[in-house]
């Protein structure tokens, strides 16, 4: 029997009432330690999510941002430029894309990568001064071009921007640098006319009057006095100058014909023309005569022995044209007779042009009238002329150079201001022109290009690389 059975009925229910009581000690106990339990793990969640929070949106951010900068100072911006994108604005890391960008195009352009850096600060826009730095690393760049003599690309660039002081100076550099290099190509007028309109910049007054000295000597090579005089007179003081330009003043230059009716190996009437002139050599205080015939079928009418240059290019020794020197008498007096208008049984001895030695003919007794037609004395001159250039040009020297098809010798591009080696050429009655690759398109507006379709035309194409 249990105690609660036999104890009275208050007792019982009391002891019922302190169960009671008991059970909901308890579970309040338990209620109060799982909300407990509850509380924590609630904390450690918040703490947690902070933690990542900060992990994510402000350490990792910061280390990047950081790391950027530091990457920007070690020059590697591509680098520093991926980290900052990354950072998606934070910060001020979208200013700092634009800064890196700033400085890459600045460091560009210290390396010599003009192009490179002038595509960035294009990309810029208006951050800070990006558009005038364009402006001066355009200027850079036609400096350096000066620099490695590449003149004519400087000056290209130049052109194309606006004018200013320091656009200006470097221009002037360039066409006083490409007027060297025109002297050095054998294009002395051109790069006369380049210096005359350069002033007094640098020693461009000087430099013009030599190269005007020069002119005035290969005018004087192939005695051509009226060119001579003029470039002497632009020379001024310069060497002996003066001195020149009064033998000049003075030159004996005659044009003499007469009747050749029996030629070796032709049968046909010939005439023959005799050039009586002047040798004034730089240097040399005095002047000499020397006398110059050549022989022609028929009359000469406009051009000497038809076409100039085709004429000049036939064998000396040939059998329709000769070339004889008269100028190897010692004392040279019998020569005086010939500066009167007419002279007759002037006795001449006859010289191979090339050996200058006696022809076995010689000597020979003929009468020689003055040739007083303009035209035809000219034409005289200038076939004597022609072939002058021709030996002078494989004698070395450039400013002839385009007067000769000879692989031996550096063809220079007919455009004014190239100074490439031509590779494409065409020639008519006149001249020949050359033209580098850089030209090829000038070369096909040549007047004389369209022969080329011609086999046995003028123009052609020479193996070779053009060069500066």
């Amino acid at each position: 029997m249990s105690l609660r059975k036999v104890l009275p009925e208050e007792n019982r229910k009391q002891l019922k009432e302190d169960d009671a009581a008991k059970r909901d000690q308890g579970t309040e106990k338990k209620h109060k330690s799982t909300g407990k339990s509850r509380g924590r793990r609630a904390a450690a969640l918040v703490l947690l999510l902070a933690a990542v929070l900060l992990t994510v949106f402000v350490l990792i951010p910061s280390w990047k941002y950081y790391r950027a900068g530091r990457l920007v100072k070690e020059g590697s911006y591509e680098e520093a430029v991926t980290l900052y994108s990354s950072l998606h604005g934070f910060r001020d890391s979208e200013e700092k894309i634009l800064e890196a960008r700033y400085l890459e195009a600045d460091d560009l352009r210290e390396r010599g990568n003009y192009d490179q850096a002038i595509a960035l600060y294009e990309e810029l826009g208006s951050y800070k001064d990006s558009a005038a730095q364009i402006t001066e690393t355009m200027l850079a760049k036609a400096q350096s071009l000066v620099n490695r003599s590449r003149y004519q690309e400087a000056l290209d660039l130049l052109d194309g921007m606006e004018d200013s002081a320091g656009a200006e100076e470097i221009r002037k550099a360039a066409r006083y640098g490409r007027a060297d290099a025109l002297i050095r190509a054998g294009k002395p007028e051109t790069a006369a006319a380049e210096l005359l309109d350069l002033g007094d910049y640098e020693y461009s007054e000087t430099k013009y009057r030599n190269t005007c000295y020069e002119l005035a000597r290969n005018a004087l090579l192939t005695y051509d006095f009226t060119a001579a005089e003029s470039w002497l007179e632009q020379a001024g003081q310069t060497k002996d100058a003066p001195q020149l330009l009064e033998l000049v003043r003075n030159a004996a230059d005659y044009v003499y014909t007469t009747p050749y009716l029996k030629v070796a190996g032709a049968d046909d009437v010939g005439t023959s023309y005799l050039w009586l002139h002047s040798v004034l050599s730089p240097g040399s205080a005095a002047a000499s005569l020397m006398m110059q015939e050549d022989f022609t079928l028929g009359e000469l009418d406009g051009t000497f022995g038809g076409d100039p240059l085709d004429y000049s290019q036939k064998d000396w020794n040939g059998k329709l044209t000769w070339y004889y020197d008269y100028s190897g008498r010692e004392d040279g007096t019998w020569m005086l007779g010939a500066l009167s208008s007419d002279f007759k049984k002037l006795r001449t001895e006859r010289v191979d042009a090339d050996t200058h030695k006696k022809l076995a003919a010689s000597p020979q007794t003929r009468n020689w009238k003055l040739v007083t037609v303009p035209q035809t004395a000219d034409a005289v001159r200038e076939g004597f002329r022609t072939r002058k250039k021709i030996e002078l040009a494989n004698k070395g020297n450039a400013a002839f150079y385009y007067m000769t098809d000879s692989a031996r010798v550096n063809h220079v591009c007919s455009d004014t201001w190239c100074t490439k080696s031509g590779i494409y050429s065409v020639k008519d009655a006149d001249t020949r022109r050359w033209y580098c690759a850089d030209h090829y398109e000038e070369y096909t507006q040549d007047p004389a290009y369209d022969s080329a379709k011609d086999p046995n035309s003028g123009a052609e194409e020479k193996s070779g690389e053009g060069t500066d």
